[in-house]
């Protein structure tokens, strides 16, 4: 047995930290005579030691802090080029870019340019008045001269920078006014091409990525929305903003190429929008409130529910965005929800 054990020494694995013992009565373990970086005998059975790394306990996650942020769409740009612009230039344009059935027409003595499905559209004249913004007073004078009926729709396409309010929609005596927002710098693209109504279709499968490239990845196009309001009471009361349609609408891509709510990615909400900065207080996301709702398959109406007392400012602003990164915004009021 004493022979034994010393022709077959035993094995150990043991992490460095764990290892107690003198080291005077360690020896360094010979390689080429079996497995160990350590040796130690003990009443003539040799022990050969190899040392391993410790075990690493996993961190356990916390949660970060919320911090505010600010984001800025910054760009150096020509702003004398731009005044210079002619209308005949821009005007076909952004037809084109926003997809309006160019039909000139009148409206109680005032001129619209065409249609966005059945809807009449006015381009504002950004380049014969460039130092004019659009505001909800003037949307009140549009309203009253328009003489719009409750359920009609209008659209009004301006540059970014000519409209004086962050909402897309802005409503009426039950007349809604969407107004699609054309980037600076979609201008300028148009400016350095020099061609009139710059936006060109594609001719080849090739190409049918230009259309895109020409206006960069700042053009916002709005998604389809339909959606109510309301509240419903009880021992919490809860505002409900429910979504009954919701499609992206992109430059490449038809609402109806998508099923509903499939291009939904989440809603985002100010509970006291002050009028200029937008603050996160909420998000919903798309796919938990498609799962709340049975299913993409099944799903009727998607409903942001937010309970009554949270919102104690005087306007709530919801952001909802598709997957491309598209937005609408719309702006409430405590009124809106009845």
């Amino acid at each position: 047995l004493e022979t034994a054990r010393s022709r077959f020494p035993l094995s150990i694995a043991c992490p460095e930290d764990k290892l107690h013992l003198p080291p005077d009565r360690l020896q360094d373990a010979d390689p080429d005579s079996g497995p160990g970086e350590k040796s130690i005998t003990i009443d003539g059975q040799e022990f050969r030691i190899s040392l391993i790394a410790p075990k690493e306990k996993a961190e356990k996650e916390r949660p970060l802090p919320p911090k505010e942020f600010a984001l800025y769409r910054a760009g150096l740009y020509d702003m004398e080029a731009l005044r210079g612009m002619a209308w005949q230039e821009y005007r076909p344009f952004v037809l084109k870019l926003f997809g309006v059935r160019e039909d000139p027409h009148s409206r109680y003595g005032m001129s619209l340019d065409g249609y966005i499905g059945t809807h009449s559209t006015l381009i504002w004249n950004y380049p014969d008045h460039p130092t004019l913004t659009l505001d909800y007073g003037y949307v009140e004078n549009l309203h009253q001269i328009l003489r719009g009926r409750r359920g009609e729709r209008f659209y009004i396409i301006a540059p970014t920078v000519a409209m004086d309010f962050a909402e897309d929609e802005i409503e009426q005596g039950g007349t809604i006014y969407a107004f699609l927002k054309v980037p600076i710098s979609v201008i300028m693209r148009l400016i350095q091409q020099h061609e009139p109504g710059a936006l060109r279709q594609p001719m080849r499968e090739a190409d049918v990525n230009e259309v895109i490239d020409a206006i960069g990845f700042d053009f916002i196009s709005q998604p389809l929305v339909q959606y109510k309001t309301g509240i419903s009471r009880g021992l919490f009361p809860e505002l409900v903003l429910a979504l009954n349609e919701f499609r992206a609408k992109t430059l490449t891509t038809d609402p109806e190429d998508f099923a509903n709510f499939e291009t939904f990615s989440m809603a985002m909400v100010d509970l006291n929008y002050d009028g200029d900065v937008f603050r996160l207080d909420r998000v919903f996301w798309g796919e938990e409130l498609v799962k709340e709702a049975g299913g993409l398959e099944k799903a009727k109406t998607l409903e942001i529910r937010i309970p009554e007392q949270a919102f104690k400012g005087e306007k709530m602003m919801v952001i909802l965005c598709d997957r491309y990164g598209n937005e609408k915004t719309l702006l409430f009021g405590k009124g809106d929800f009845q």
